[in-house]
């Protein structure tokens, strides 16, 4: 929280310009204050996390929304461009899934290697089906089109 808090808003301002040309940036029926907002907390956390990791040498992380310490959103889009940089990540506290996510970015030099929690299940005979459903941490560099930006 203490990195979190020290990134400065020219700094976030400059990466929110930068995403522009990165991300479609959706702001749906949300206000422009409130989106932008909360993409630019987005941004802060990006911002802590990866001093946080980089000062401590992680290359890998984990999240769980059950506490957030003192931060005021789950790193979600954070956590998103985290991982297109070639951070190891994982949901739910699950430190060894981030491992071997981080080491198979290593393997794939960072090409379409991503964390995607199968959480939704069809065994029906004739349906089998998962639908991988982590919508708030995925990769962007599987995305088949330009990613969007959106706040639920």
């Amino acid at each position: 929280v203490e990195e979190v808090n020290a990134v400065s808003d020219e700094d976030i301002d400059k990466k929110y310009e930068e995403m522009k040309n990165d991300y479609n940036f959706v702001e749906g029926q949300n206000s422009s204050e409130k989106f932008e907002h909360n993409t630019k907390y987005q941004i802060r956390e990006y911002f802590g996390l990866k001093k946080f990791m980089d000062d401590r040498g992680y290359t890998a992380f984990t999240t769980n929304f059950e506490d957030l310490a003192g931060l005021e959103q789950l790193p979600g889009l954070a956590a998103q461009m985290l991982m297109a940089e070639g951070y190891g990540f994982a949901g739910e506290g699950d430190w060894k899934t981030a491992a071997l996510d981080r080491l198979l970015k290593i393997m794939a030099h960072n090409k379409q290697t991503v964390f995607m929690e199968d959480y939704t299940l069809d065994l029906r005979e004739g349906h089998e089906a998962i639908l991988g459903s982590h919508m708030l941490e995925v990769d962007p560099s599987i995305a088949s089109d330009t990613p969007r930006v959106e706040v639920h």
